[in-house]
């Protein structure tokens, strides 16, 4: 329809109107998120005796990580609290930073969870866990 020469009931709908709105918010945010939050190097390597686990935790130090077996599931968490103050003529700033990071990783079947070790050494995290001996258990039933 024409009114005054030009097109009437010819406008956007809101849901397409919002679903524009959300796509533009969803790509600034992963471009921000890509920026902010540094992605961990995860690798998992199987050795004859071991698998072994490492990851990188820039700025963390061996007290600030914590490893907790539960089962066959190995949750690695970290956590570090750093403030900072600074006092001036007129007032005071403080300044809170704080890097958290919380890994859980599934323990493979033929590993053994009493024998792991870890070493926390340049800002990198490596977790050994020794493979269970093979043990082959045969058995003669008789038959009846």
């Amino acid at each position: 329809m024409r009114t005054f020469g030009k097109e009437v009931g010819k406008a956007k709908s809101p849901p397409s109107l919002f679903k524009n709105i959300k796509e533009k918010l969803q790509s600034v945010f992963s471009i921000v998120r890509k920026k902010l939050v540094p992605k961990l190097v995860n690798q998992i390597s199987q050795e004859d005796t071991a698998f072994e686990f490492s990851m990188k935790l820039p700025g963390l130090n061996k007290k600030d990580v914590r490893i907790e077996i539960e089962g066959n599931t190995m949750i690695i968490g970290a956590n570090k609290i750093k403030a900072e103050e600074s006092r001036y003529k007129y007032g005071v700033r403080r300044k809170l930073i704080r890097n958290s990071v919380y890994r859980v990783i599934e323990i493979p079947l033929d590993a053994d969870p009493d024998k792991i070790c870890a070493e926390m050494k340049n800002g990198t995290l490596k977790v050994k866990i020794a493979k269970k001996e093979n043990i082959k258990f045969k058995r003669i039933l008789k038959v009846a």
